[in-house]
């Protein structure tokens, strides 16, 4: 990387079987961005362009630890680079953390209103599955992420997914403590059940994810 642009590795597939790449990928115009970690699901637009999420460590003399942010990146030539957006979050944005925004997720809504959830920290040491998350970040744009609302979410969590089903219930995933699924049905304004895939007291990394298989 350099300052205004990083480079992944890009694979794409038409039908799931058949993958083609790698090829390199660059994220383009957002100056001192040390790192960035797209999150590994996009979300296509109905122009065709894609949307990415992801966190990085913006480069400062001070403190770089807490330095992290969430940022959005558009693509308009099918994946092949990306632009800087807009900042979805800061360290601002979540004071009670203590490593700024990071691992996140961003989902649509049927009105256009993007949501993303994001971690903000973790208790007890920083291995991989040391002590309790603290609570995430949830971010809401209305006009196609160019600015951003936030909520503190009181649910702890790290590396967040979120997926809305067919049937209209938004679903995140998300652990530490444990690993567990909770469900909105009003698009992530709020939240009900809460339901466990591994319970509190099994310690893992609470990296998980969720796809549909099947309508409902």
């Amino acid at each position: 990387n350099n300052t205004d642009y990083c480079q992944g590795l890009g694979i794409w597939s038409d039908d799931g079987k058949v993958w083609h790449g790698p090829q390199m990928v660059p994220y383009i115009g957002l100056t001192n961005l040390g790192t960035f970690y797209p999150s590994g699901r996009a979300l296509e637009r109905p122009d065709g362009s894609i949307l990415v999420v992801g966190w990085g460590r913006l480069m400062v003399p001070v403190r770089p630890f807490l330095w992290r942010g969430v940022f959005l990146f558009v693509s308009t030539n099918e994946g092949a680079s990306y632009n800087y957006l807009s900042t979805v979050a800061l360290p601002k944005d979540a004071p009670w953390g203590r490593e700024g925004p990071n691992e996140c997720a961003i989902e649509m809504m049927p009105n256009g209103d993007l949501v993303c959830m994001a971690r903000t920290g973790s208790l007890g040491g920083r291995s991989a599955t040391g002590g309790q998350s603290v609570d995430m970040l949830l971010s809401r744009s209305s006009d196609g992420g160019l600015t951003w609302r936030h909520h503190r979410l009181h649910v702890p969590g790290v590396m967040p997914k979120l997926l809305r089903m067919r049937n209209g219930v938004l679903v995140c995933a998300t652990g530490r403590p444990g690993n567990r699924l909770m469900f909105s049905l009003d698009d992530g304004r709020t939240w009900g059940r809460e339901m466990a895939v591994t319970y509190a007291d099994i310690r893992t990394t609470g990296y998980i994810d969720l796809v549909e298989t099947a309508p409902d």
